[in-house]
């Protein structure tokens, strides 16, 4: 219910004054419970209990995770989408697979084959037949190694006599999988956006106005600025400045911009831009997991330490 109010409210506050900046979603579900609410005391409370909630439960599941970082401007609003769409392609290329492996059985035997996954879990060769529909050779490899301890841990594995892996670990372990590499894809664009919106003499959380919207777009479109050691690739620097300024003229005339529209839209094209500088996404996120790598080494006696590499 909180999103679709949230998509309706969009709809109308552009329609209703085209210059002002969308609501973030942490202004839409307090807005959204004094609808349902009435008094502060009881909005007070419920947002207490949501939050508490979400603390407790975000460990557990992907959704509510993802939920609780876009609530912090940590994670674009589309995010929200793209986990709902990745739960309903996998389901639905499950279902597949398993009407292949059950070809000409009737509805009643695939629903007792797909019960039976449910309950003892699904074979390994299946979730990779899966992964390696949705993703790509080198995402897939490092998603099935995960996929692969978990089936090493699930004691379905040894009683059905294959590897197999509970629907609900491998559901998490993909939403985990793209909430990660979203995260790391606007990791950049997140602290340049606190930085900026953090500097207002009356900061407002997920907003930036259009003169820090422009502050951003200078400091982005300075190759010298790229984070890592990585050299600049030749023409990065050109190539930048056209993003940045392309994303100037769609500023337009409007007052303010929240951190979705940034990421989603105005500022994706110059969020590209910076990764092409140094290589491109798929690169800075392999030599990123080689650092993380050599930190995570262990010393004999199992007390992990640093790396000095």
């Amino acid at each position: 219910r909180l999103f679709a109010s949230k998509a309706e409210s969009d709809k109308a506050r552009r329609a209703a004054s085209p210059l002002a900046p969308l609501e973030t979603l942490e202004q839409h579900f307090f807005g959204f419970l004094v609808q349902q609410c009435k008094t502060l005391q009881l909005v007070e409370e419920w947002a207490r209990a949501v939050l508490t909630a979400m603390q407790r439960l975000a460990p557990h599941s992907c959704e509510i995770s993802a939920f609780g970082k876009v609530l912090q401007h940590r994670l674009p609003e589309s995010q929200v989408g793209v986990v709902e769409a990745v739960k309903e392609t996998s389901r639905q290329m499950l279902l597949k697979k398993l009407r292949e492996q059950h070809a000409g059985a009737s509805a009643a035997d695939i629903e007792g084959a797909w019960k039976a996954w449910q309950r003892d879990g699904i074979p390994v060769k299946v979730c990779q037949q899966v992964v390696g529909h949705m993703y790509n050779v080198e995402d897939g490899d490092l998603l099935m190694v995960k996929i692969i301890d978990l089936a090493a841990s699930n004691p379905n594995t040894q009683q059905a006599g294959d590897a197999r892996v509970a629907v609900r670990d491998f559901r998490e372990a993909l939403l985990q999988f793209q909430v990660a590499r979203a995260e790391f894809v606007t990791s950049e664009f997140f602290d340049f956006f606190s930085t900026v919106s953090g500097d207002a003499p009356w900061p407002t959380k997920g907003l930036v106005s259009a003169e820090q919207a422009r502050t951003l777009l200078v400091r982005m479109a300075d190759v010298s600025q790229l984070s890592g050691d990585e050299e600049p690739l030749p023409g990065a620097q050109e190539r930048l400045l056209e993003c940045a300024n392309s994303a100037l003229s769609g500023l337009g005339e409007q007052v303010a911009f929240s951190y979705s529209e940034c990421a989603d839209d105005l500022f994706a094209d110059v969020i590209r831009a910076r990764w092409d500088a140094r290589g491109g996404f798929e690169a800075c996120r392999r030599r990123a997991s080689a650092r993380a790598a050599k930190t995570r080494l262990v010393a004999s006696d199992g007390t992990p330490f640093a790396s000095t590499l």
